[in-house]
């Protein structure tokens, strides 16, 4: 799929051999969930693989994917991609890194696979399995990947990590880009699971308030209740996790750049709440809550 053909890729895709069928959709700039029905509709065979462009397969990669499901075939098969070490990457760009691979673990070890760990960066399923769904929302502008994980998840569908099926994340943002992110995440998560009851309606997003370390608890309270004081703050933290990574403080980047992913992303929760008052009466209800499972949150408010 090629969303948005301003320098010539569809072409030169054309032009080139592989060893294997090619083929080549381009489309006027829609979003990636527009491209990714369009893809899957267009798909042959009975199982799909989603991969950003971004994401480079390493040899196993679709090897890997096809063994998860010859042991589960009616299953998501989450992959894993790796940061590319080739190069020293931003300060942000390590704090995301850093902050999946936690993830991935986490995946690994406690936490059983679910809805909310499909990364359509590197995911395959049944073709069946996005009919019965219906695809992607495309209305959302972010977290399509997230939603269509969690209406999976209620259809009966089961989450397998495969980390041997891996790729190579290469694409970065810009700081600005980055910082857009969390409160369009706090916003959307709170839409997302205001009508979920299934798996605990807006309680499980606020819960992970609950959890959070407890500067970032402090932070994230002094940005909200004092707006006096949120973009001192912001920028503040912005500055020490930018400047500590220029002097190799990787520690000190990684818990400022977190304090600033916290303070927009719960920022954005509350702005989906429509307000202070309604948000901080859910973290009152929410504090018997801390440590819920994270088999039942939304990724973007664990960080």
């Amino acid at each position: 799929m090629v969303d948005g053909d301003y320098d010539g890729t569809a072409d030169a895709l054309r032009q080139m051999t592989f060893p294997f069928r090619l083929t080549v959709i381009p489309q006027v700039r829609s979003g990636v969930a527009v491209a990714r029905n369009t893809g899957w509709r267009a798909a042959r065979g009975d199982l799909v693989l989603f991969l950003d462009d971004d994401i480079v397969p390493k040899p196993n990669l679709l090897q890997e994917h096809l063994k998860a499901h010859l042991v589960q075939t009616r299953a998501v098969v989450i992959g894993r991609f790796s940061p590319d070490t080739s190069t020293r990457r931003n300060a942000w760009t390590r704090y995301d890194e850093l902050t999946q691979e936690k993830k991935y673990k986490a995946m690994g070890r406690t936490e059983a696979p679910s809805g909310i760990r499909l990364y359509t960066g590197n995911v395959s399923m049944p073709k069946e399995a996005l009919g019965a769904a219906g695809g992607f929302d495309h209305t959302l502008p972010r977290n399509e990947d997230v939603d269509l994980g969690l209406r999976l998840q209620d259809l009966g569908y089961g989450f397998v990590y495969a980390p041997a099926a891996d790729g190579l994340h290469c694409g970065y943002h810009d700081f600005d880009g980055w910082r857009r992110m969390p409160p369009m995440y706090g916003r959307l998560d709170v839409a997302m699971y205001r009508d979920r009851d299934s798996i605990g309606g807006l309680e499980t997003i606020v819960a992970c308030y609950h959890d959070r370390h407890l500067l970032n608890r402090v932070a994230i309270r002094l940005a909200i209740l004092r707006p006096s004081l949120a973009r001192g703050l912001q920028g503040a933290l912005a500055w020490t996790g930018l400047t500590s990574y220029s002097w190799r403080m990787e520690r000190v980047s990684y818990l400022s750049l977190s304090a600033l992913w916290n303070i927009l992303y719960w920022t954005g929760v509350r702005d989906g709440f429509r307000g202070n008052r309604p948000f901080v009466q859910m973290l009152r209800k929410t504090r018997r809550h801390r440590r819920r499972p994270y088999r039942r949150l939304s990724p973007s408010s664990e960080r």
